[in-house]
């Protein structure tokens, strides 16, 4: 699903880390309101701890940016698409856009 221009999205940045290979920047999530984007952050919080103190190959940080308004740009380079995630036993619905 597109959204209009001048729509408001809570980015969330992403570093990917490979063990032996580094860093690499890998592009944005974009959540439309603050409360989905702090559910998403609690629900990779949740998900990273059921490892336990076990360090991946590969995992994702994510940053938090400041909001904005899509631009016409921005706009055809996203696709929201609903997403569920659940934290505890809670599950919450979202439009996630990815870069």
């Amino acid at each position: 699903m597109k959204k209009e221009i001048g729509t408001k999205v809570f980015p969330l940045a992403i570093t990917e880390y490979e063990r032996g290979w580094g860093s690499r920047p890998d592009g944005h999530l974009f959540f439309l309101s603050e409360e989905d984007r702090v559910w998403f952050l609690m629900y990779d919080r949740e998900e990273k701890d059921r490892t336990g103190d076990v360090v991946p190959d590969w995992y994702l940080l994510y940053e938090q940016v400041n909001p904005l308004s899509l631009t016409q740009t921005l706009s055809e380079k996203i696709s929201f698409d609903e997403r569920v995630f659940k934290v505890g036993n809670a599950e919450r619905k979202m439009f996630v856009g990815v870069t």
